[in-house]
């Protein structure tokens, strides 16, 4: 009688535990079916694909953040060897991972160039939210970043053989894989990502430096231009875009960020001179590129104030920053030196054959070309 008790115990601890997972798994289950019935209810409306994307990973976001509720509000209810927390990790984990990767056609992302740009940042915005919730939970399931076994088709077994407990070998095993999993997914995104923010990058910089800019002087007399407004418009709204969507702490905002501080440096590099025509355009393009610079230096320091990166990180965004910096700054110094062209090569044209020739010694004893010069250098330094 004794051992039947023992028996049916062990029975009932075993199903309980079973049960458990089963309600754990229908849990993830049924969000995603309210996911894909709205899906099929849109699946007419033109932007119904990018719905249900978003669906997908809002669905996927609410499970993982209920790993750290189930760890902290629902595991301390149960003895502790039932590990309850890695039994809803595990279910969140298969059934979130399963549904992002039907999402962007398969674990190598045939489906990613389809994605927009918002698309592609909140997907790498998800899996490193899912890798830090994980990795936070089970510190062991990063050091297991090169696991190659998978759980791809079926449930892993989570349960020893007697099933009265939760092999959390085979736990470890099963989030550490669909971790790596989905961190090659992140990586593949990523890659789209920044080809799509260089050619979007690329797109506004030429459109910028393309068109004609408004041309303004200040009740003091300085000359400037809306190239610096102009500019620094496009890469604002581009970076607090990228920012609103990724961690403080995305490398992938790093990476962006270099990107387009990249680009618009060669950009300025190869249309310095376009603005170099006359002696007023000279002088409003040294003002509007030292602007330009103190733009840029205000905007790392924002953007620097508002995130978390590494040391690395932050001394690759440092010296990005810096080289663009320079360019404009080089570039300021170098269009005020180009002023001297066009004071001295209409004098050139009117006097400067005739200077130092004899009749300019013997015949122009009034120094009529000397103060024609200092003249026409005054009228010019008044300009200035």
């Amino acid at each position: 009688g004794e051992d039947a008790s023992r028996l049916n115990f062990t029975n009932m601890r075993s199903a309980a535990l079973e049960q458990l997972y089963q309600d754990f798994e229908l849990r993830g289950v049924e969000m995603f079916r309210g996911v894909h019935e709205n899906a099929a209810e849109l699946a007419e409306e033109e932007d119904a694909a990018n719905t249900q994307f978003t669906a997908v990973l809002k669905a996927a976001t609410e499970l993982v953040t209920e790993i750290d509720i189930v760890k902290h509000q629902m595991s301390p209810c149960f003895a502790p060897h039932w590990h309850v927390e890695a039994l809803w990790s595990s279910c969140v984990a298969h059934v979130c991972s399963n549904h992002i990767v039907q999402q962007i056609g398969g674990p190598d992302g045939q489906n990613l160039p389809e994605l927009t740009i918002t698309q592609l940042l909140e997907l790498v915005a998800w899996v490193e939210y899912f890798r830090e919730t994980i990795e936070e939970t089970f510190p062991e399931v990063a050091s297991k970043r090169d696991m190659k076994k998978t759980y791809f088709e079926e449930r892993p077994e989570l349960f020893a053989g007697d099933k009265r407990t939760v092999n959390m070998q085979n736990a470890t095993d099963s989030l550490a894989w669909v971790n790596n999993m989905l961190w090659e997914v992140h990586r593949l995104a990523q890659e789209e990502f920044l080809v799509r923010n260089r050619s979007q990058t690329d797109e506004w910089l030429e459109k910028v430096y393309g068109s004609e800019s408004v041309k303004n002087q200040s009740s003091d007399g300085k000359l400037t231009t809306s190239l610096c407004e102009d500019v620094f418009s496009f890469s604002s709204v581009q970076l607090r875009t990228i920012r609103e969507r990724l961690s403080k702490k995305s490398d992938a905002l790093i990476l962006a960020v270099c990107i387009i501080l990249s680009h618009m440096r060669s950009k300025q590099i190869h249309s310095r001179n376009t603005f170099l025509q006359d002696l007023e355009t000279c002088c409003a393009a040294s003002n509007d590129f030292t602007r330009m610079s103190e733009k840029c230096e205000d905007m790392i320091s924002e953007l620097m104030s508002q995130c978390e990166f590494s040391e690395d990180m932050i001394a690759t965004m440092e010296a990005s920053s810096e080289e663009l910096m320079g360019v404009y700054s080089s570039d300021a110094v170098y269009s005020a030196r180009s002023v001297h062209i066009y004071v001295f090569d209409p004098i050139e044209e009117e006097i400067g054959i005739r200077l130092f020739e004899e009749d300019w010694e013997e015949t122009m004893v009034d120094n009529d070309l000397a103060i024609s010069l200092v003249r026409t250098l005054e009228d010019f330094h008044e300009d200035l």
